[in-house]
C-alpha cells in the first residue's frame, strides 16, 4: 500500500494532544511568510512600480485560483482516506492516492492549456493594461499556464499527507514555498523588471514544491516508489463528492479574486495594487483560520462516520479558539491600520488604502468560525450544501460589488466582500447546526458575539482617532470582550491540550 503501514485510528488521529501540536505547527508554518511578505512588497512596488507590480499581484491571484480549482479532489482525498483510516481500512488507500493524483493531473493540463488559450483575452480584452506592457504581460499569463499542472499536482500530494495528520513536514515546506513565493521575485529586482522573468521564477518555484512534496511522500510512505495503484472505479465516488466540492472550488476563488479584476478592467492596474497592497497583508490573518481548519478537517472526516459527539466537541472548541484568537487582532487593525500603512509604505498608500484594509479585516473576522462551519459540512459528506450556499450567494455578491466598485471604488469593493462573508457566515452556522445538534448550546452566545463585534468593527471605521485615543479605545474594549467572552463562551478545558503540548506534554 501507498502509506505507511504504522497503526493509525480515529482516537489518534483525533486525540486533542495531536490536534493542538497540529495547529501549532500550522500557524509556524504560515508566520514566516507573512513575514517575508511585509518585507518585499514594499521594495517590488518601488521596483517595479505600481503597473508591473499590479500584472505581478495578478498572477499570484491567478496561482492562488488554480490551486484550488481541482474539482474538489484535495478534499476528496483527505476525506476518502480519513474515513478509511476511522473504520480500520487502512490497506485501501493506496488506490485512493494514487488514483487521485491521476485525475489531478489530467486536470492540470486542462486547466493549463484553457489558460494559455485566454491569455490574450485577458491582456488585450479584459484588463487596462498599458500598451507598453501588453506583449509583456501576455508572455507572463503564458508562461503561468505551465505552473498550473505543478499547482494542481502539489495539491494531491499535500491531501494524502494531510490524511495522515504529516502536518510538521507540510508546514516546512508550506514555509519555503511562502518564503520563495515573495523572494525570488526580490532577487530578480536588480537584474530585471520584464514581468515575464518574474512568472518563470515564481513557475520554478512551484516546480520545486512539487518536487519536494513528493519526495516527502516518497520518505513518508515508502510503498509510493512502487508501481501506480489506478482503480478507475473510484471515478464515481470521487467525483461524486468532488463535483459539489468543485461548485465551491470554482465560485469560491471568483468571488474572492473577482473584485480586483474588476477593478482593473473599470478603474486601473494601478488601482489593484491599492487594492491588492492592504490585502496581500490582511489575508494572511487567514493563517490562524487555516492553522485550525486544515487540521480539524481530517479530524472530521474520522470522526463523523463514528464519533457524533466527539465532532460536536471539535466543532464548538475551534469556533472558540478562531473568535478569541481573532477579535484583538482585527480590532488593532481597524484601530491602527492608517497609521501602519504610512510607516510600512506611504501616506499615500494609506489614504487610499486605509478603509480597504480595515473591511478586509471584518470579513477575515466573519470568515474564520464560518469556515469551521464550511469544513465540517464538507468532511461529513454534504459537500451539496456549501457549493448550494454559493451558488446561491454569487449573483447576489456580484451585484453588489458591482454597486461598490461604481460608487464606493476600491473600499467599496472590500465592503461589498465582507457583507457577502456576513450572510455567508450565518447561513453556514445554520446548517452546520442540523448536522450536529449536540453542538448548538452555545450557539446563541457565538453568533451574538460575533454579530455585535462586527457591528462594532464597522461603527470604528468612521472615526478618525489619534494614536492615544486608539490605544486607549483599544484597551477598554479588549478588556469588555475578554470579559464578555470569558462568561459566555470559554470553557477553560479548552485550552488543556494546547497548554500541554506547549509543556511538551500530551493532553
Amino acid at each position: 500500500m501507498i502509506m505507511s503501514t504504522a497503526p493509525h485510528n480515529n482516537a489518534t488521529l483525533t486525540h486533542g494532544g495531536l490536534l493542538a501540536k497540529n495547529v501549532i505547527y500550522n500557524l509556524l508554518g504560515m508566520l514566516l511568510p507573512l513575514v517575508v511578505a511585509m518585507m518585499t512588497i514594499p521594495r517590488l512596488v518601488k521596483g517595479l512600480g505600481t503597473e508591473r507590480f499590479g500584472v505581478l499581484a495578478l498572477s499570484w491571484v491567478v496561482l492562488g485560483y488554480f490551486g484550488v480549482f481541482d474539482f474538489g479532489l484535495g478534499r476528496v482525498i483527505t476525506k476518502m482516506i480519513g474515513e478509511k483510516l476511522g473504520k480500520h481500512q487502512g490497506s485501501d488507500v493506496a488506490s485512493i492516492a494514487w488514483t487521485g493524483l491521476f485525475f489531478l493531473g489530467m486536470l492540470g493540463l486542462v486547466m493549463a492549456a484553457l489558460l494559455y488559450m485566454i491569455a490574450p483575452l485577458l491582456v488585450f480584452r479584459i484588463l487596462k493594461i498599458s500598451a507598453v506592457l501588453q506583449q509583456e504581460s501576455l508572455s507572463a499569463f503564458r508562461v503561468l499556464s505551465l505552473s498550473v499542472i505543478f499547482v494542481i499536482l502539489t495539491v494531491g500530494l499535500r491531501a494524502t499527507q494531510e490524511a495522515y495528520q504529516k502536518f510538521a513536514i507540510l508546514n516546512v515546506i508550506r514555509t519555503l514555498n511562502g518564503i520563495l513565493i515573495y523572494l525570488a521575485p526580490l532577487l530578480l529586482l536588480p537584474f530585471t523588471r520584464i514581468i515575464s522573468h518574474y512568472v518563470w521564477a515564481l513557475t520554478g518555484v512551484r516546480l520545486v514544491i512539487m518536487l519536494i512534496n513528493g519526495a516527502a511522500c516518497a520518505v513518508q510512505f515508502p510503498t509510493i516508489r512502487r508501481r501506480p495503484i489506478i482503480d478507475l472505479q473510484l471515478a464515481k465516488p470521487m467525483f461524486r463528492l468532488g463535483g459539489w466540492m468543485s461548485i465551491s472550488n470554482l465560485i469560491g476563488p471568483i468571488m474572492v479574486y473577482f473584485d480586483r479584476f474588476l477593478m482593473g478592467a473599470w478603474i486601473s492596474v494601478a488601482a489593484v495594487a491599492f487594492y491588492v497592497t492592504p490585502y496581500e497583508v490582511i489575508i494572511k490573518l487567514l493563517v490562524i483560520t487555516s492553522a485550525v481548519v486544515q487540521v480539524l478537517f481530517p479530524a472530521f472526516s474520522v470522526s463523523t462516520s463514528t464519533e457524533n459527539q466527539k465532532t460536536a466537541l471539535l466543532y464548538s472548541r475551534g469556533i472558540r479558539i478562531l473568535n478569541l484568537a481573532f477579535f484583538p487582532v482585527v480590532l488593532a487593525v481597524i484601530l491602527f491600520s492608517r497609521t501602519g500603512l504610512a510607516l510600512w509604505l506611504t501616506p499615500e498608500f494609506a489614504e487610499k488604502s486605509t478603509g480597504v484594509a480595515q473591511w478586509l479585516a471584518i470579513g477575515i473576522f466573519l470568515n474564520a468560525p464560518g469556515q469551521i462551519a464550511y469544513s465540517l459540512l464538507q468532511a461529513g459528506g454534504r459537500p451539496d450544501l456549501t457549493a448550494k450556499v454559493h451558488v446561491f450567494e454569487t449573483p447576489v455578491y456580484l451585484a453588489a460589488l458591482y454597486f461598490g466598485v461604481k460608487y464606493g471604488g476600491i473600499t467599496g469593493a472590500a465592503i461589498a466582500w465582507t457583507l457577502r462573508l456576513l450572510v455567508e457566515t450565518f447561513v453556514l452556522f445554520y446548517l452546520a447546526e442540523k448536522m450536529i445538534p449536540h453542538a448548538i448550546e452555545k450557539q446563541r452566545e457565538y453568533k451574538l458575539f460575533t454579530l455585535a463585534a462586527t457591528i462594532l468593527f464597522a461603527a470604528l471605521t468612521f472615526f478618525s482617532l489619534t494614536m492615544v485615543q486608539s490605544v486607549l479605545l483599544f484597551i477598554v474594549i479588549l478588556l469588555a470582550a475578554l470579559v464578555w467572552f470569558g462568561l459566555a463562551l470559554v470553557n477553560p478545558a479548552e485550552f488543556k491540550s494546547i497548554y500541554a503540548v506547549i509543556r511538551g506534554q500530551r493532553s
